[in-house]
């Protein structure tokens, strides 16, 4: 199973009905410190800062395990209120980040067929040769 099903097992796990504090904060965790959803950690810092409302210390967003102490802090002491404003947000937030995901992908395979330099170089020389013909 490659990294990316896995993501989408996260975030599909995410989607379902009842979840204990626990589970989201352990999916928490894994989301933050995966390297395969968010490749820079400022992109976690953006994350965290969108759905969890907090600016986090430079220091902090130098470490992904910092980042992840401080969400699992913030749930801990959470009511169940909050911890469903929270998962809504981490839901949609994530399931827009893999749609615009595949929607780039899909994008950067179409403009990668046949607009290489190798193609326009045989077009090129296709033109040259017909004229010489």
């Amino acid at each position: 199973m490659n990294q990316n099903n896995k993501d989408i097992q996260i975030v599909n796990k995410l989607c379902g009905s009842s979840m204990t504090k626990e589970t989201f904060i352990g999916l928490m965790v894994s989301i933050i410190i995966k390297k395969s959803i968010f490749t820079k950690n400022n992109d976690t810092s953006d994350f965290i800062n969108k759905v969890f409302d907090i600016e986090l210390p430079f220091y902090i967003v130098r470490s992904r395990t910092l980042m992840a102490a401080k969400i699992c802090r913030i749930l801990i002491d959470c009511d169940s209120k909050n911890l469903k404003k929270y998962q809504s947000l981490v839901k949609y937030d994530l399931s827009e980040r893999f749609n615009n995901t595949s929607h780039d992908e899909n994008q950067k395979i179409k403009r990668s067929k046949g607009d290489d330099g190798l193609s326009n170089m045989n077009k090129w020389i296709d033109g040259i040769l017909n004229k010489e013909g």
